[in-house]
C-alpha cells in the first residue's frame, strides 16, 4: 500500500505564523498613527459641543411653539453674554462671546441699515414653526466660532463656521 501525500494546496488550512505577525505589526503602525488623533475626537471639546448645546437650546424653543401651539420667545442679551428662554439661561463658557450680526434681509438697503448692532437679539417662534430672522455668532478666545443664522420661514437654525479674519467685538 503506497502513500500519496496530499498536494501542498489541500494540505494548507491557515496563516503562518509570520503572516500572522507581519499583520499584527502593520496593524499596530496603524494604530499608533491614528490612535491619538481618533481618542483627541472622543474627548468632549468646547469647539465641537458649543454649536450643538445651543442648537439645542433653540431647537427646543421652537418644538415648544409648535407643541404648544403658542408662541415661544427668546433674547440674547449680547452685554451679559446670556440667551434668555421660557426654560431658563444659557451661557456660553468663559471667553466665548455672542456677537450680533447684520441680518442679511434689513442691510439690503444702506441708508435702512442699523448704525450699530442691537444690544439685544430678540427670536420669537410662532405656532406653525416659522421665527422671527435672526443673525449672531459665537466666538472663542482660541477659536473663529460659528455664525448662526435662523430662517423666517422655517425656523430651521443653520450654522457656518466663521472665517479666521473676522473681527473681534
Amino acid at each position: 500500500m503506497t502513500r500519496t501525500r496530499p498536494s501542498s494546496q489541500a494540505q494548507r488550512h491557515g496563516f503562518t505564523l509570520l503572516e500572522l505577525m507581519v499583520v499584527m505589526a502593520l496593524l499596530a503602525i496603524a494604530a499608533s498613527l491614528t490612535g491619538p488623533r481618533l481618542w483627541a475626537m472622543l474627548q468632549p471639546s468646547p469647539e465641537r459641543d458649543l454649536p450643538r448645546q445651543l442648537v439645542e437650546q433653540i431647537d427646543r424653543l421652537r418644538s415648544d411653539a409648535v407643541f404648544r401651539r403658542k408662541t415661544q420667545a427668546a433674547e440674547i442679551d449680547i452685554e451679559a453674554n446670556v440667551l434668555h428662554t421660557p426654560r431658563g439661561d444659557w451661557r456660553p463658557p468663559e471667553g466665548w462671546l455672542f456677537v450680533a450680526l447684520p441680518d442679511v434681509a434689513t442691510t439690503a438697503d444702506p441708508a435702512t441699515a442699523p448704525a450699530a448692532p442691537p444690544a439685544i437679539l430678540s427670536l420669537e417662534f410662532l405656532a406653525d414653526g416659522s421665527a422671527s430672522s435672526m443673525r449672531f455668532a459665537l466666538q472663542g478666545p482660541s477659536h473663529p466660532g460659528w455664525q448662526f443664522h435662523i430662517s423666517p420661514h422655517t425656523g430651521r437654525l443653520s450654522i457656518q463656521p466663521l472665517a479666521s479674519e473676522t473681527p473681534d467685538v
